[in-house]
């Protein structure tokens, strides 16, 4: 499964920073209410029109996404919060794990009995897979049966495409000699 990912939320949030595929993972605990999250960001780029703005582009995916709270914005009530960064397959890809004590910290609500729903902003992301039914264009949201007790959804993003895309694995792999 070719997962690239944490390049966050970036292209829609900055404009600059984008990313090609996204997995969200929730696993429920036995309780149906709590668990835990994965987000996964795969191909994380910097994208410019004119000039190469990968560096201010790095900057603010430390500063803002990995060592700041953008990440986060959506997912106020969360817990144990961890961000990494990482390289596989030769491509920049980034996580968020957390811990939900209710459903709707993690922007899960129950749509009837034996129904969970999740909102994607089609703005911002399109379903393009999971082990839920997507609603479509017309209802953006996607549909689980209460048995489920793993919800998945693969989105892209959104945002424009254009301009050139700039892989950040170099300025990560310069980042990670640094440390050493």
């Amino acid at each position: 499964m070719r997962l690239v990912v944490l390049g966050i939320v970036f292209c829609w949030l900055t404009g600059c920073l984008g990313y090609e595929t996204k997995e969200y993972s929730f696993k429920l605990n036995k309780d149906g209410h709590s668990g835990a999250a994965v987000i996964r960001y795969y191909e994380i780029y910097s994208r410019t029109g004119s000039g190469d703005e990968s560096e201010s582009d790095w900057k603010v995916l430390n500063d803002e996404y990995l060592n700041g709270d953008r990440l986060n914005e959506g997912f106020m009530k969360v817990r144990n919060i961890k961000k990494r960064l990482y390289v596989e397959d030769g491509k920049l890809n980034g996580e968020m794990t957390f811990e939900f004590d209710s459903l709707s910290h993690a922007g899960i609500y129950r749509f009837d009995a034996n129904t969970f729903i999740k909102y994607i902003d089609p703005k911002e992301e399109l379903f393009t897979g999971g082990n839920g039914r997507s609603g479509g264009d017309i209802l953006p949201v996607v549909f689980w049966n209460k048995s489920e007790m793993t919800l998945k959804i693969v989105p892209t993003s959104a945002s424009d495409t254009a301009g050139v895309k700039i892989s950040l694995i170099s300025r990560y792999k310069k980042s990670i000699s640094n440390v050493k």
